[in-house]
């Protein structure tokens, strides 16, 4: 299986984040970069549209502060049903420096473009494929 074909499966992305805009937002990026998008504004939503539509996400890209769950929590959670899932952190806060998160942090205001690029990257080296001077990986 080449790079190509691990991007060519369209994969699933979860979006989590308490403010409907910022979901949409990011939403509306994820899917005109080609990925099918489910959203949810908590964690207790996410974890039961997950639940609900049987479906296991290939990226989650989680508001880390949120009320109720945190976003870390979330995180957790989604490791115990799906072990090596990709987290992607978003946050207008940022975070303790000396806290360890279970994923990368991007910073509101963030680059939609880079947001994209990032987890294209991350689908690829979650696939466990590495990407060799041949492979195109798409822009955004």
């Amino acid at each position: 299986m080449a790079v190509t074909d691990v991007l060519a499966t369209r994969p699933l992305i979860l979006v989590v984040d308490d403010i409907e805009s910022v979901r949409s937002v990011l939403a509306r990026a994820l899917v005109r970069a080609g990925y099918h998008v489910i959203t949810a504004s908590s964690a207790t939503e996410a974890l039961g549209l997950l639940d609900q539509l049987q479906v296991r996400p290939h990226l989650a890209v989680i508001d880390l502060y949120m009320p109720g769950a945190s976003g870390e929590e979330l995180a957790a959670e989604l490791a115990g049903l799906h072990p090596r899932l990709p987290v992607l952190f978003v946050s207008a806060f940022g975070h303790e420096p000396d806290t360890v998160l279970p994923g990368l942090l991007f910073e509101k205001p963030l680059s939609l473009g880079m947001l994209c690029k990032t987890v294209t990257h991350m689908l690829v080296l979650a696939s466990g494929l590495a990407p060799t001077i041949g492979d195109r990986l798409p822009s955004v």
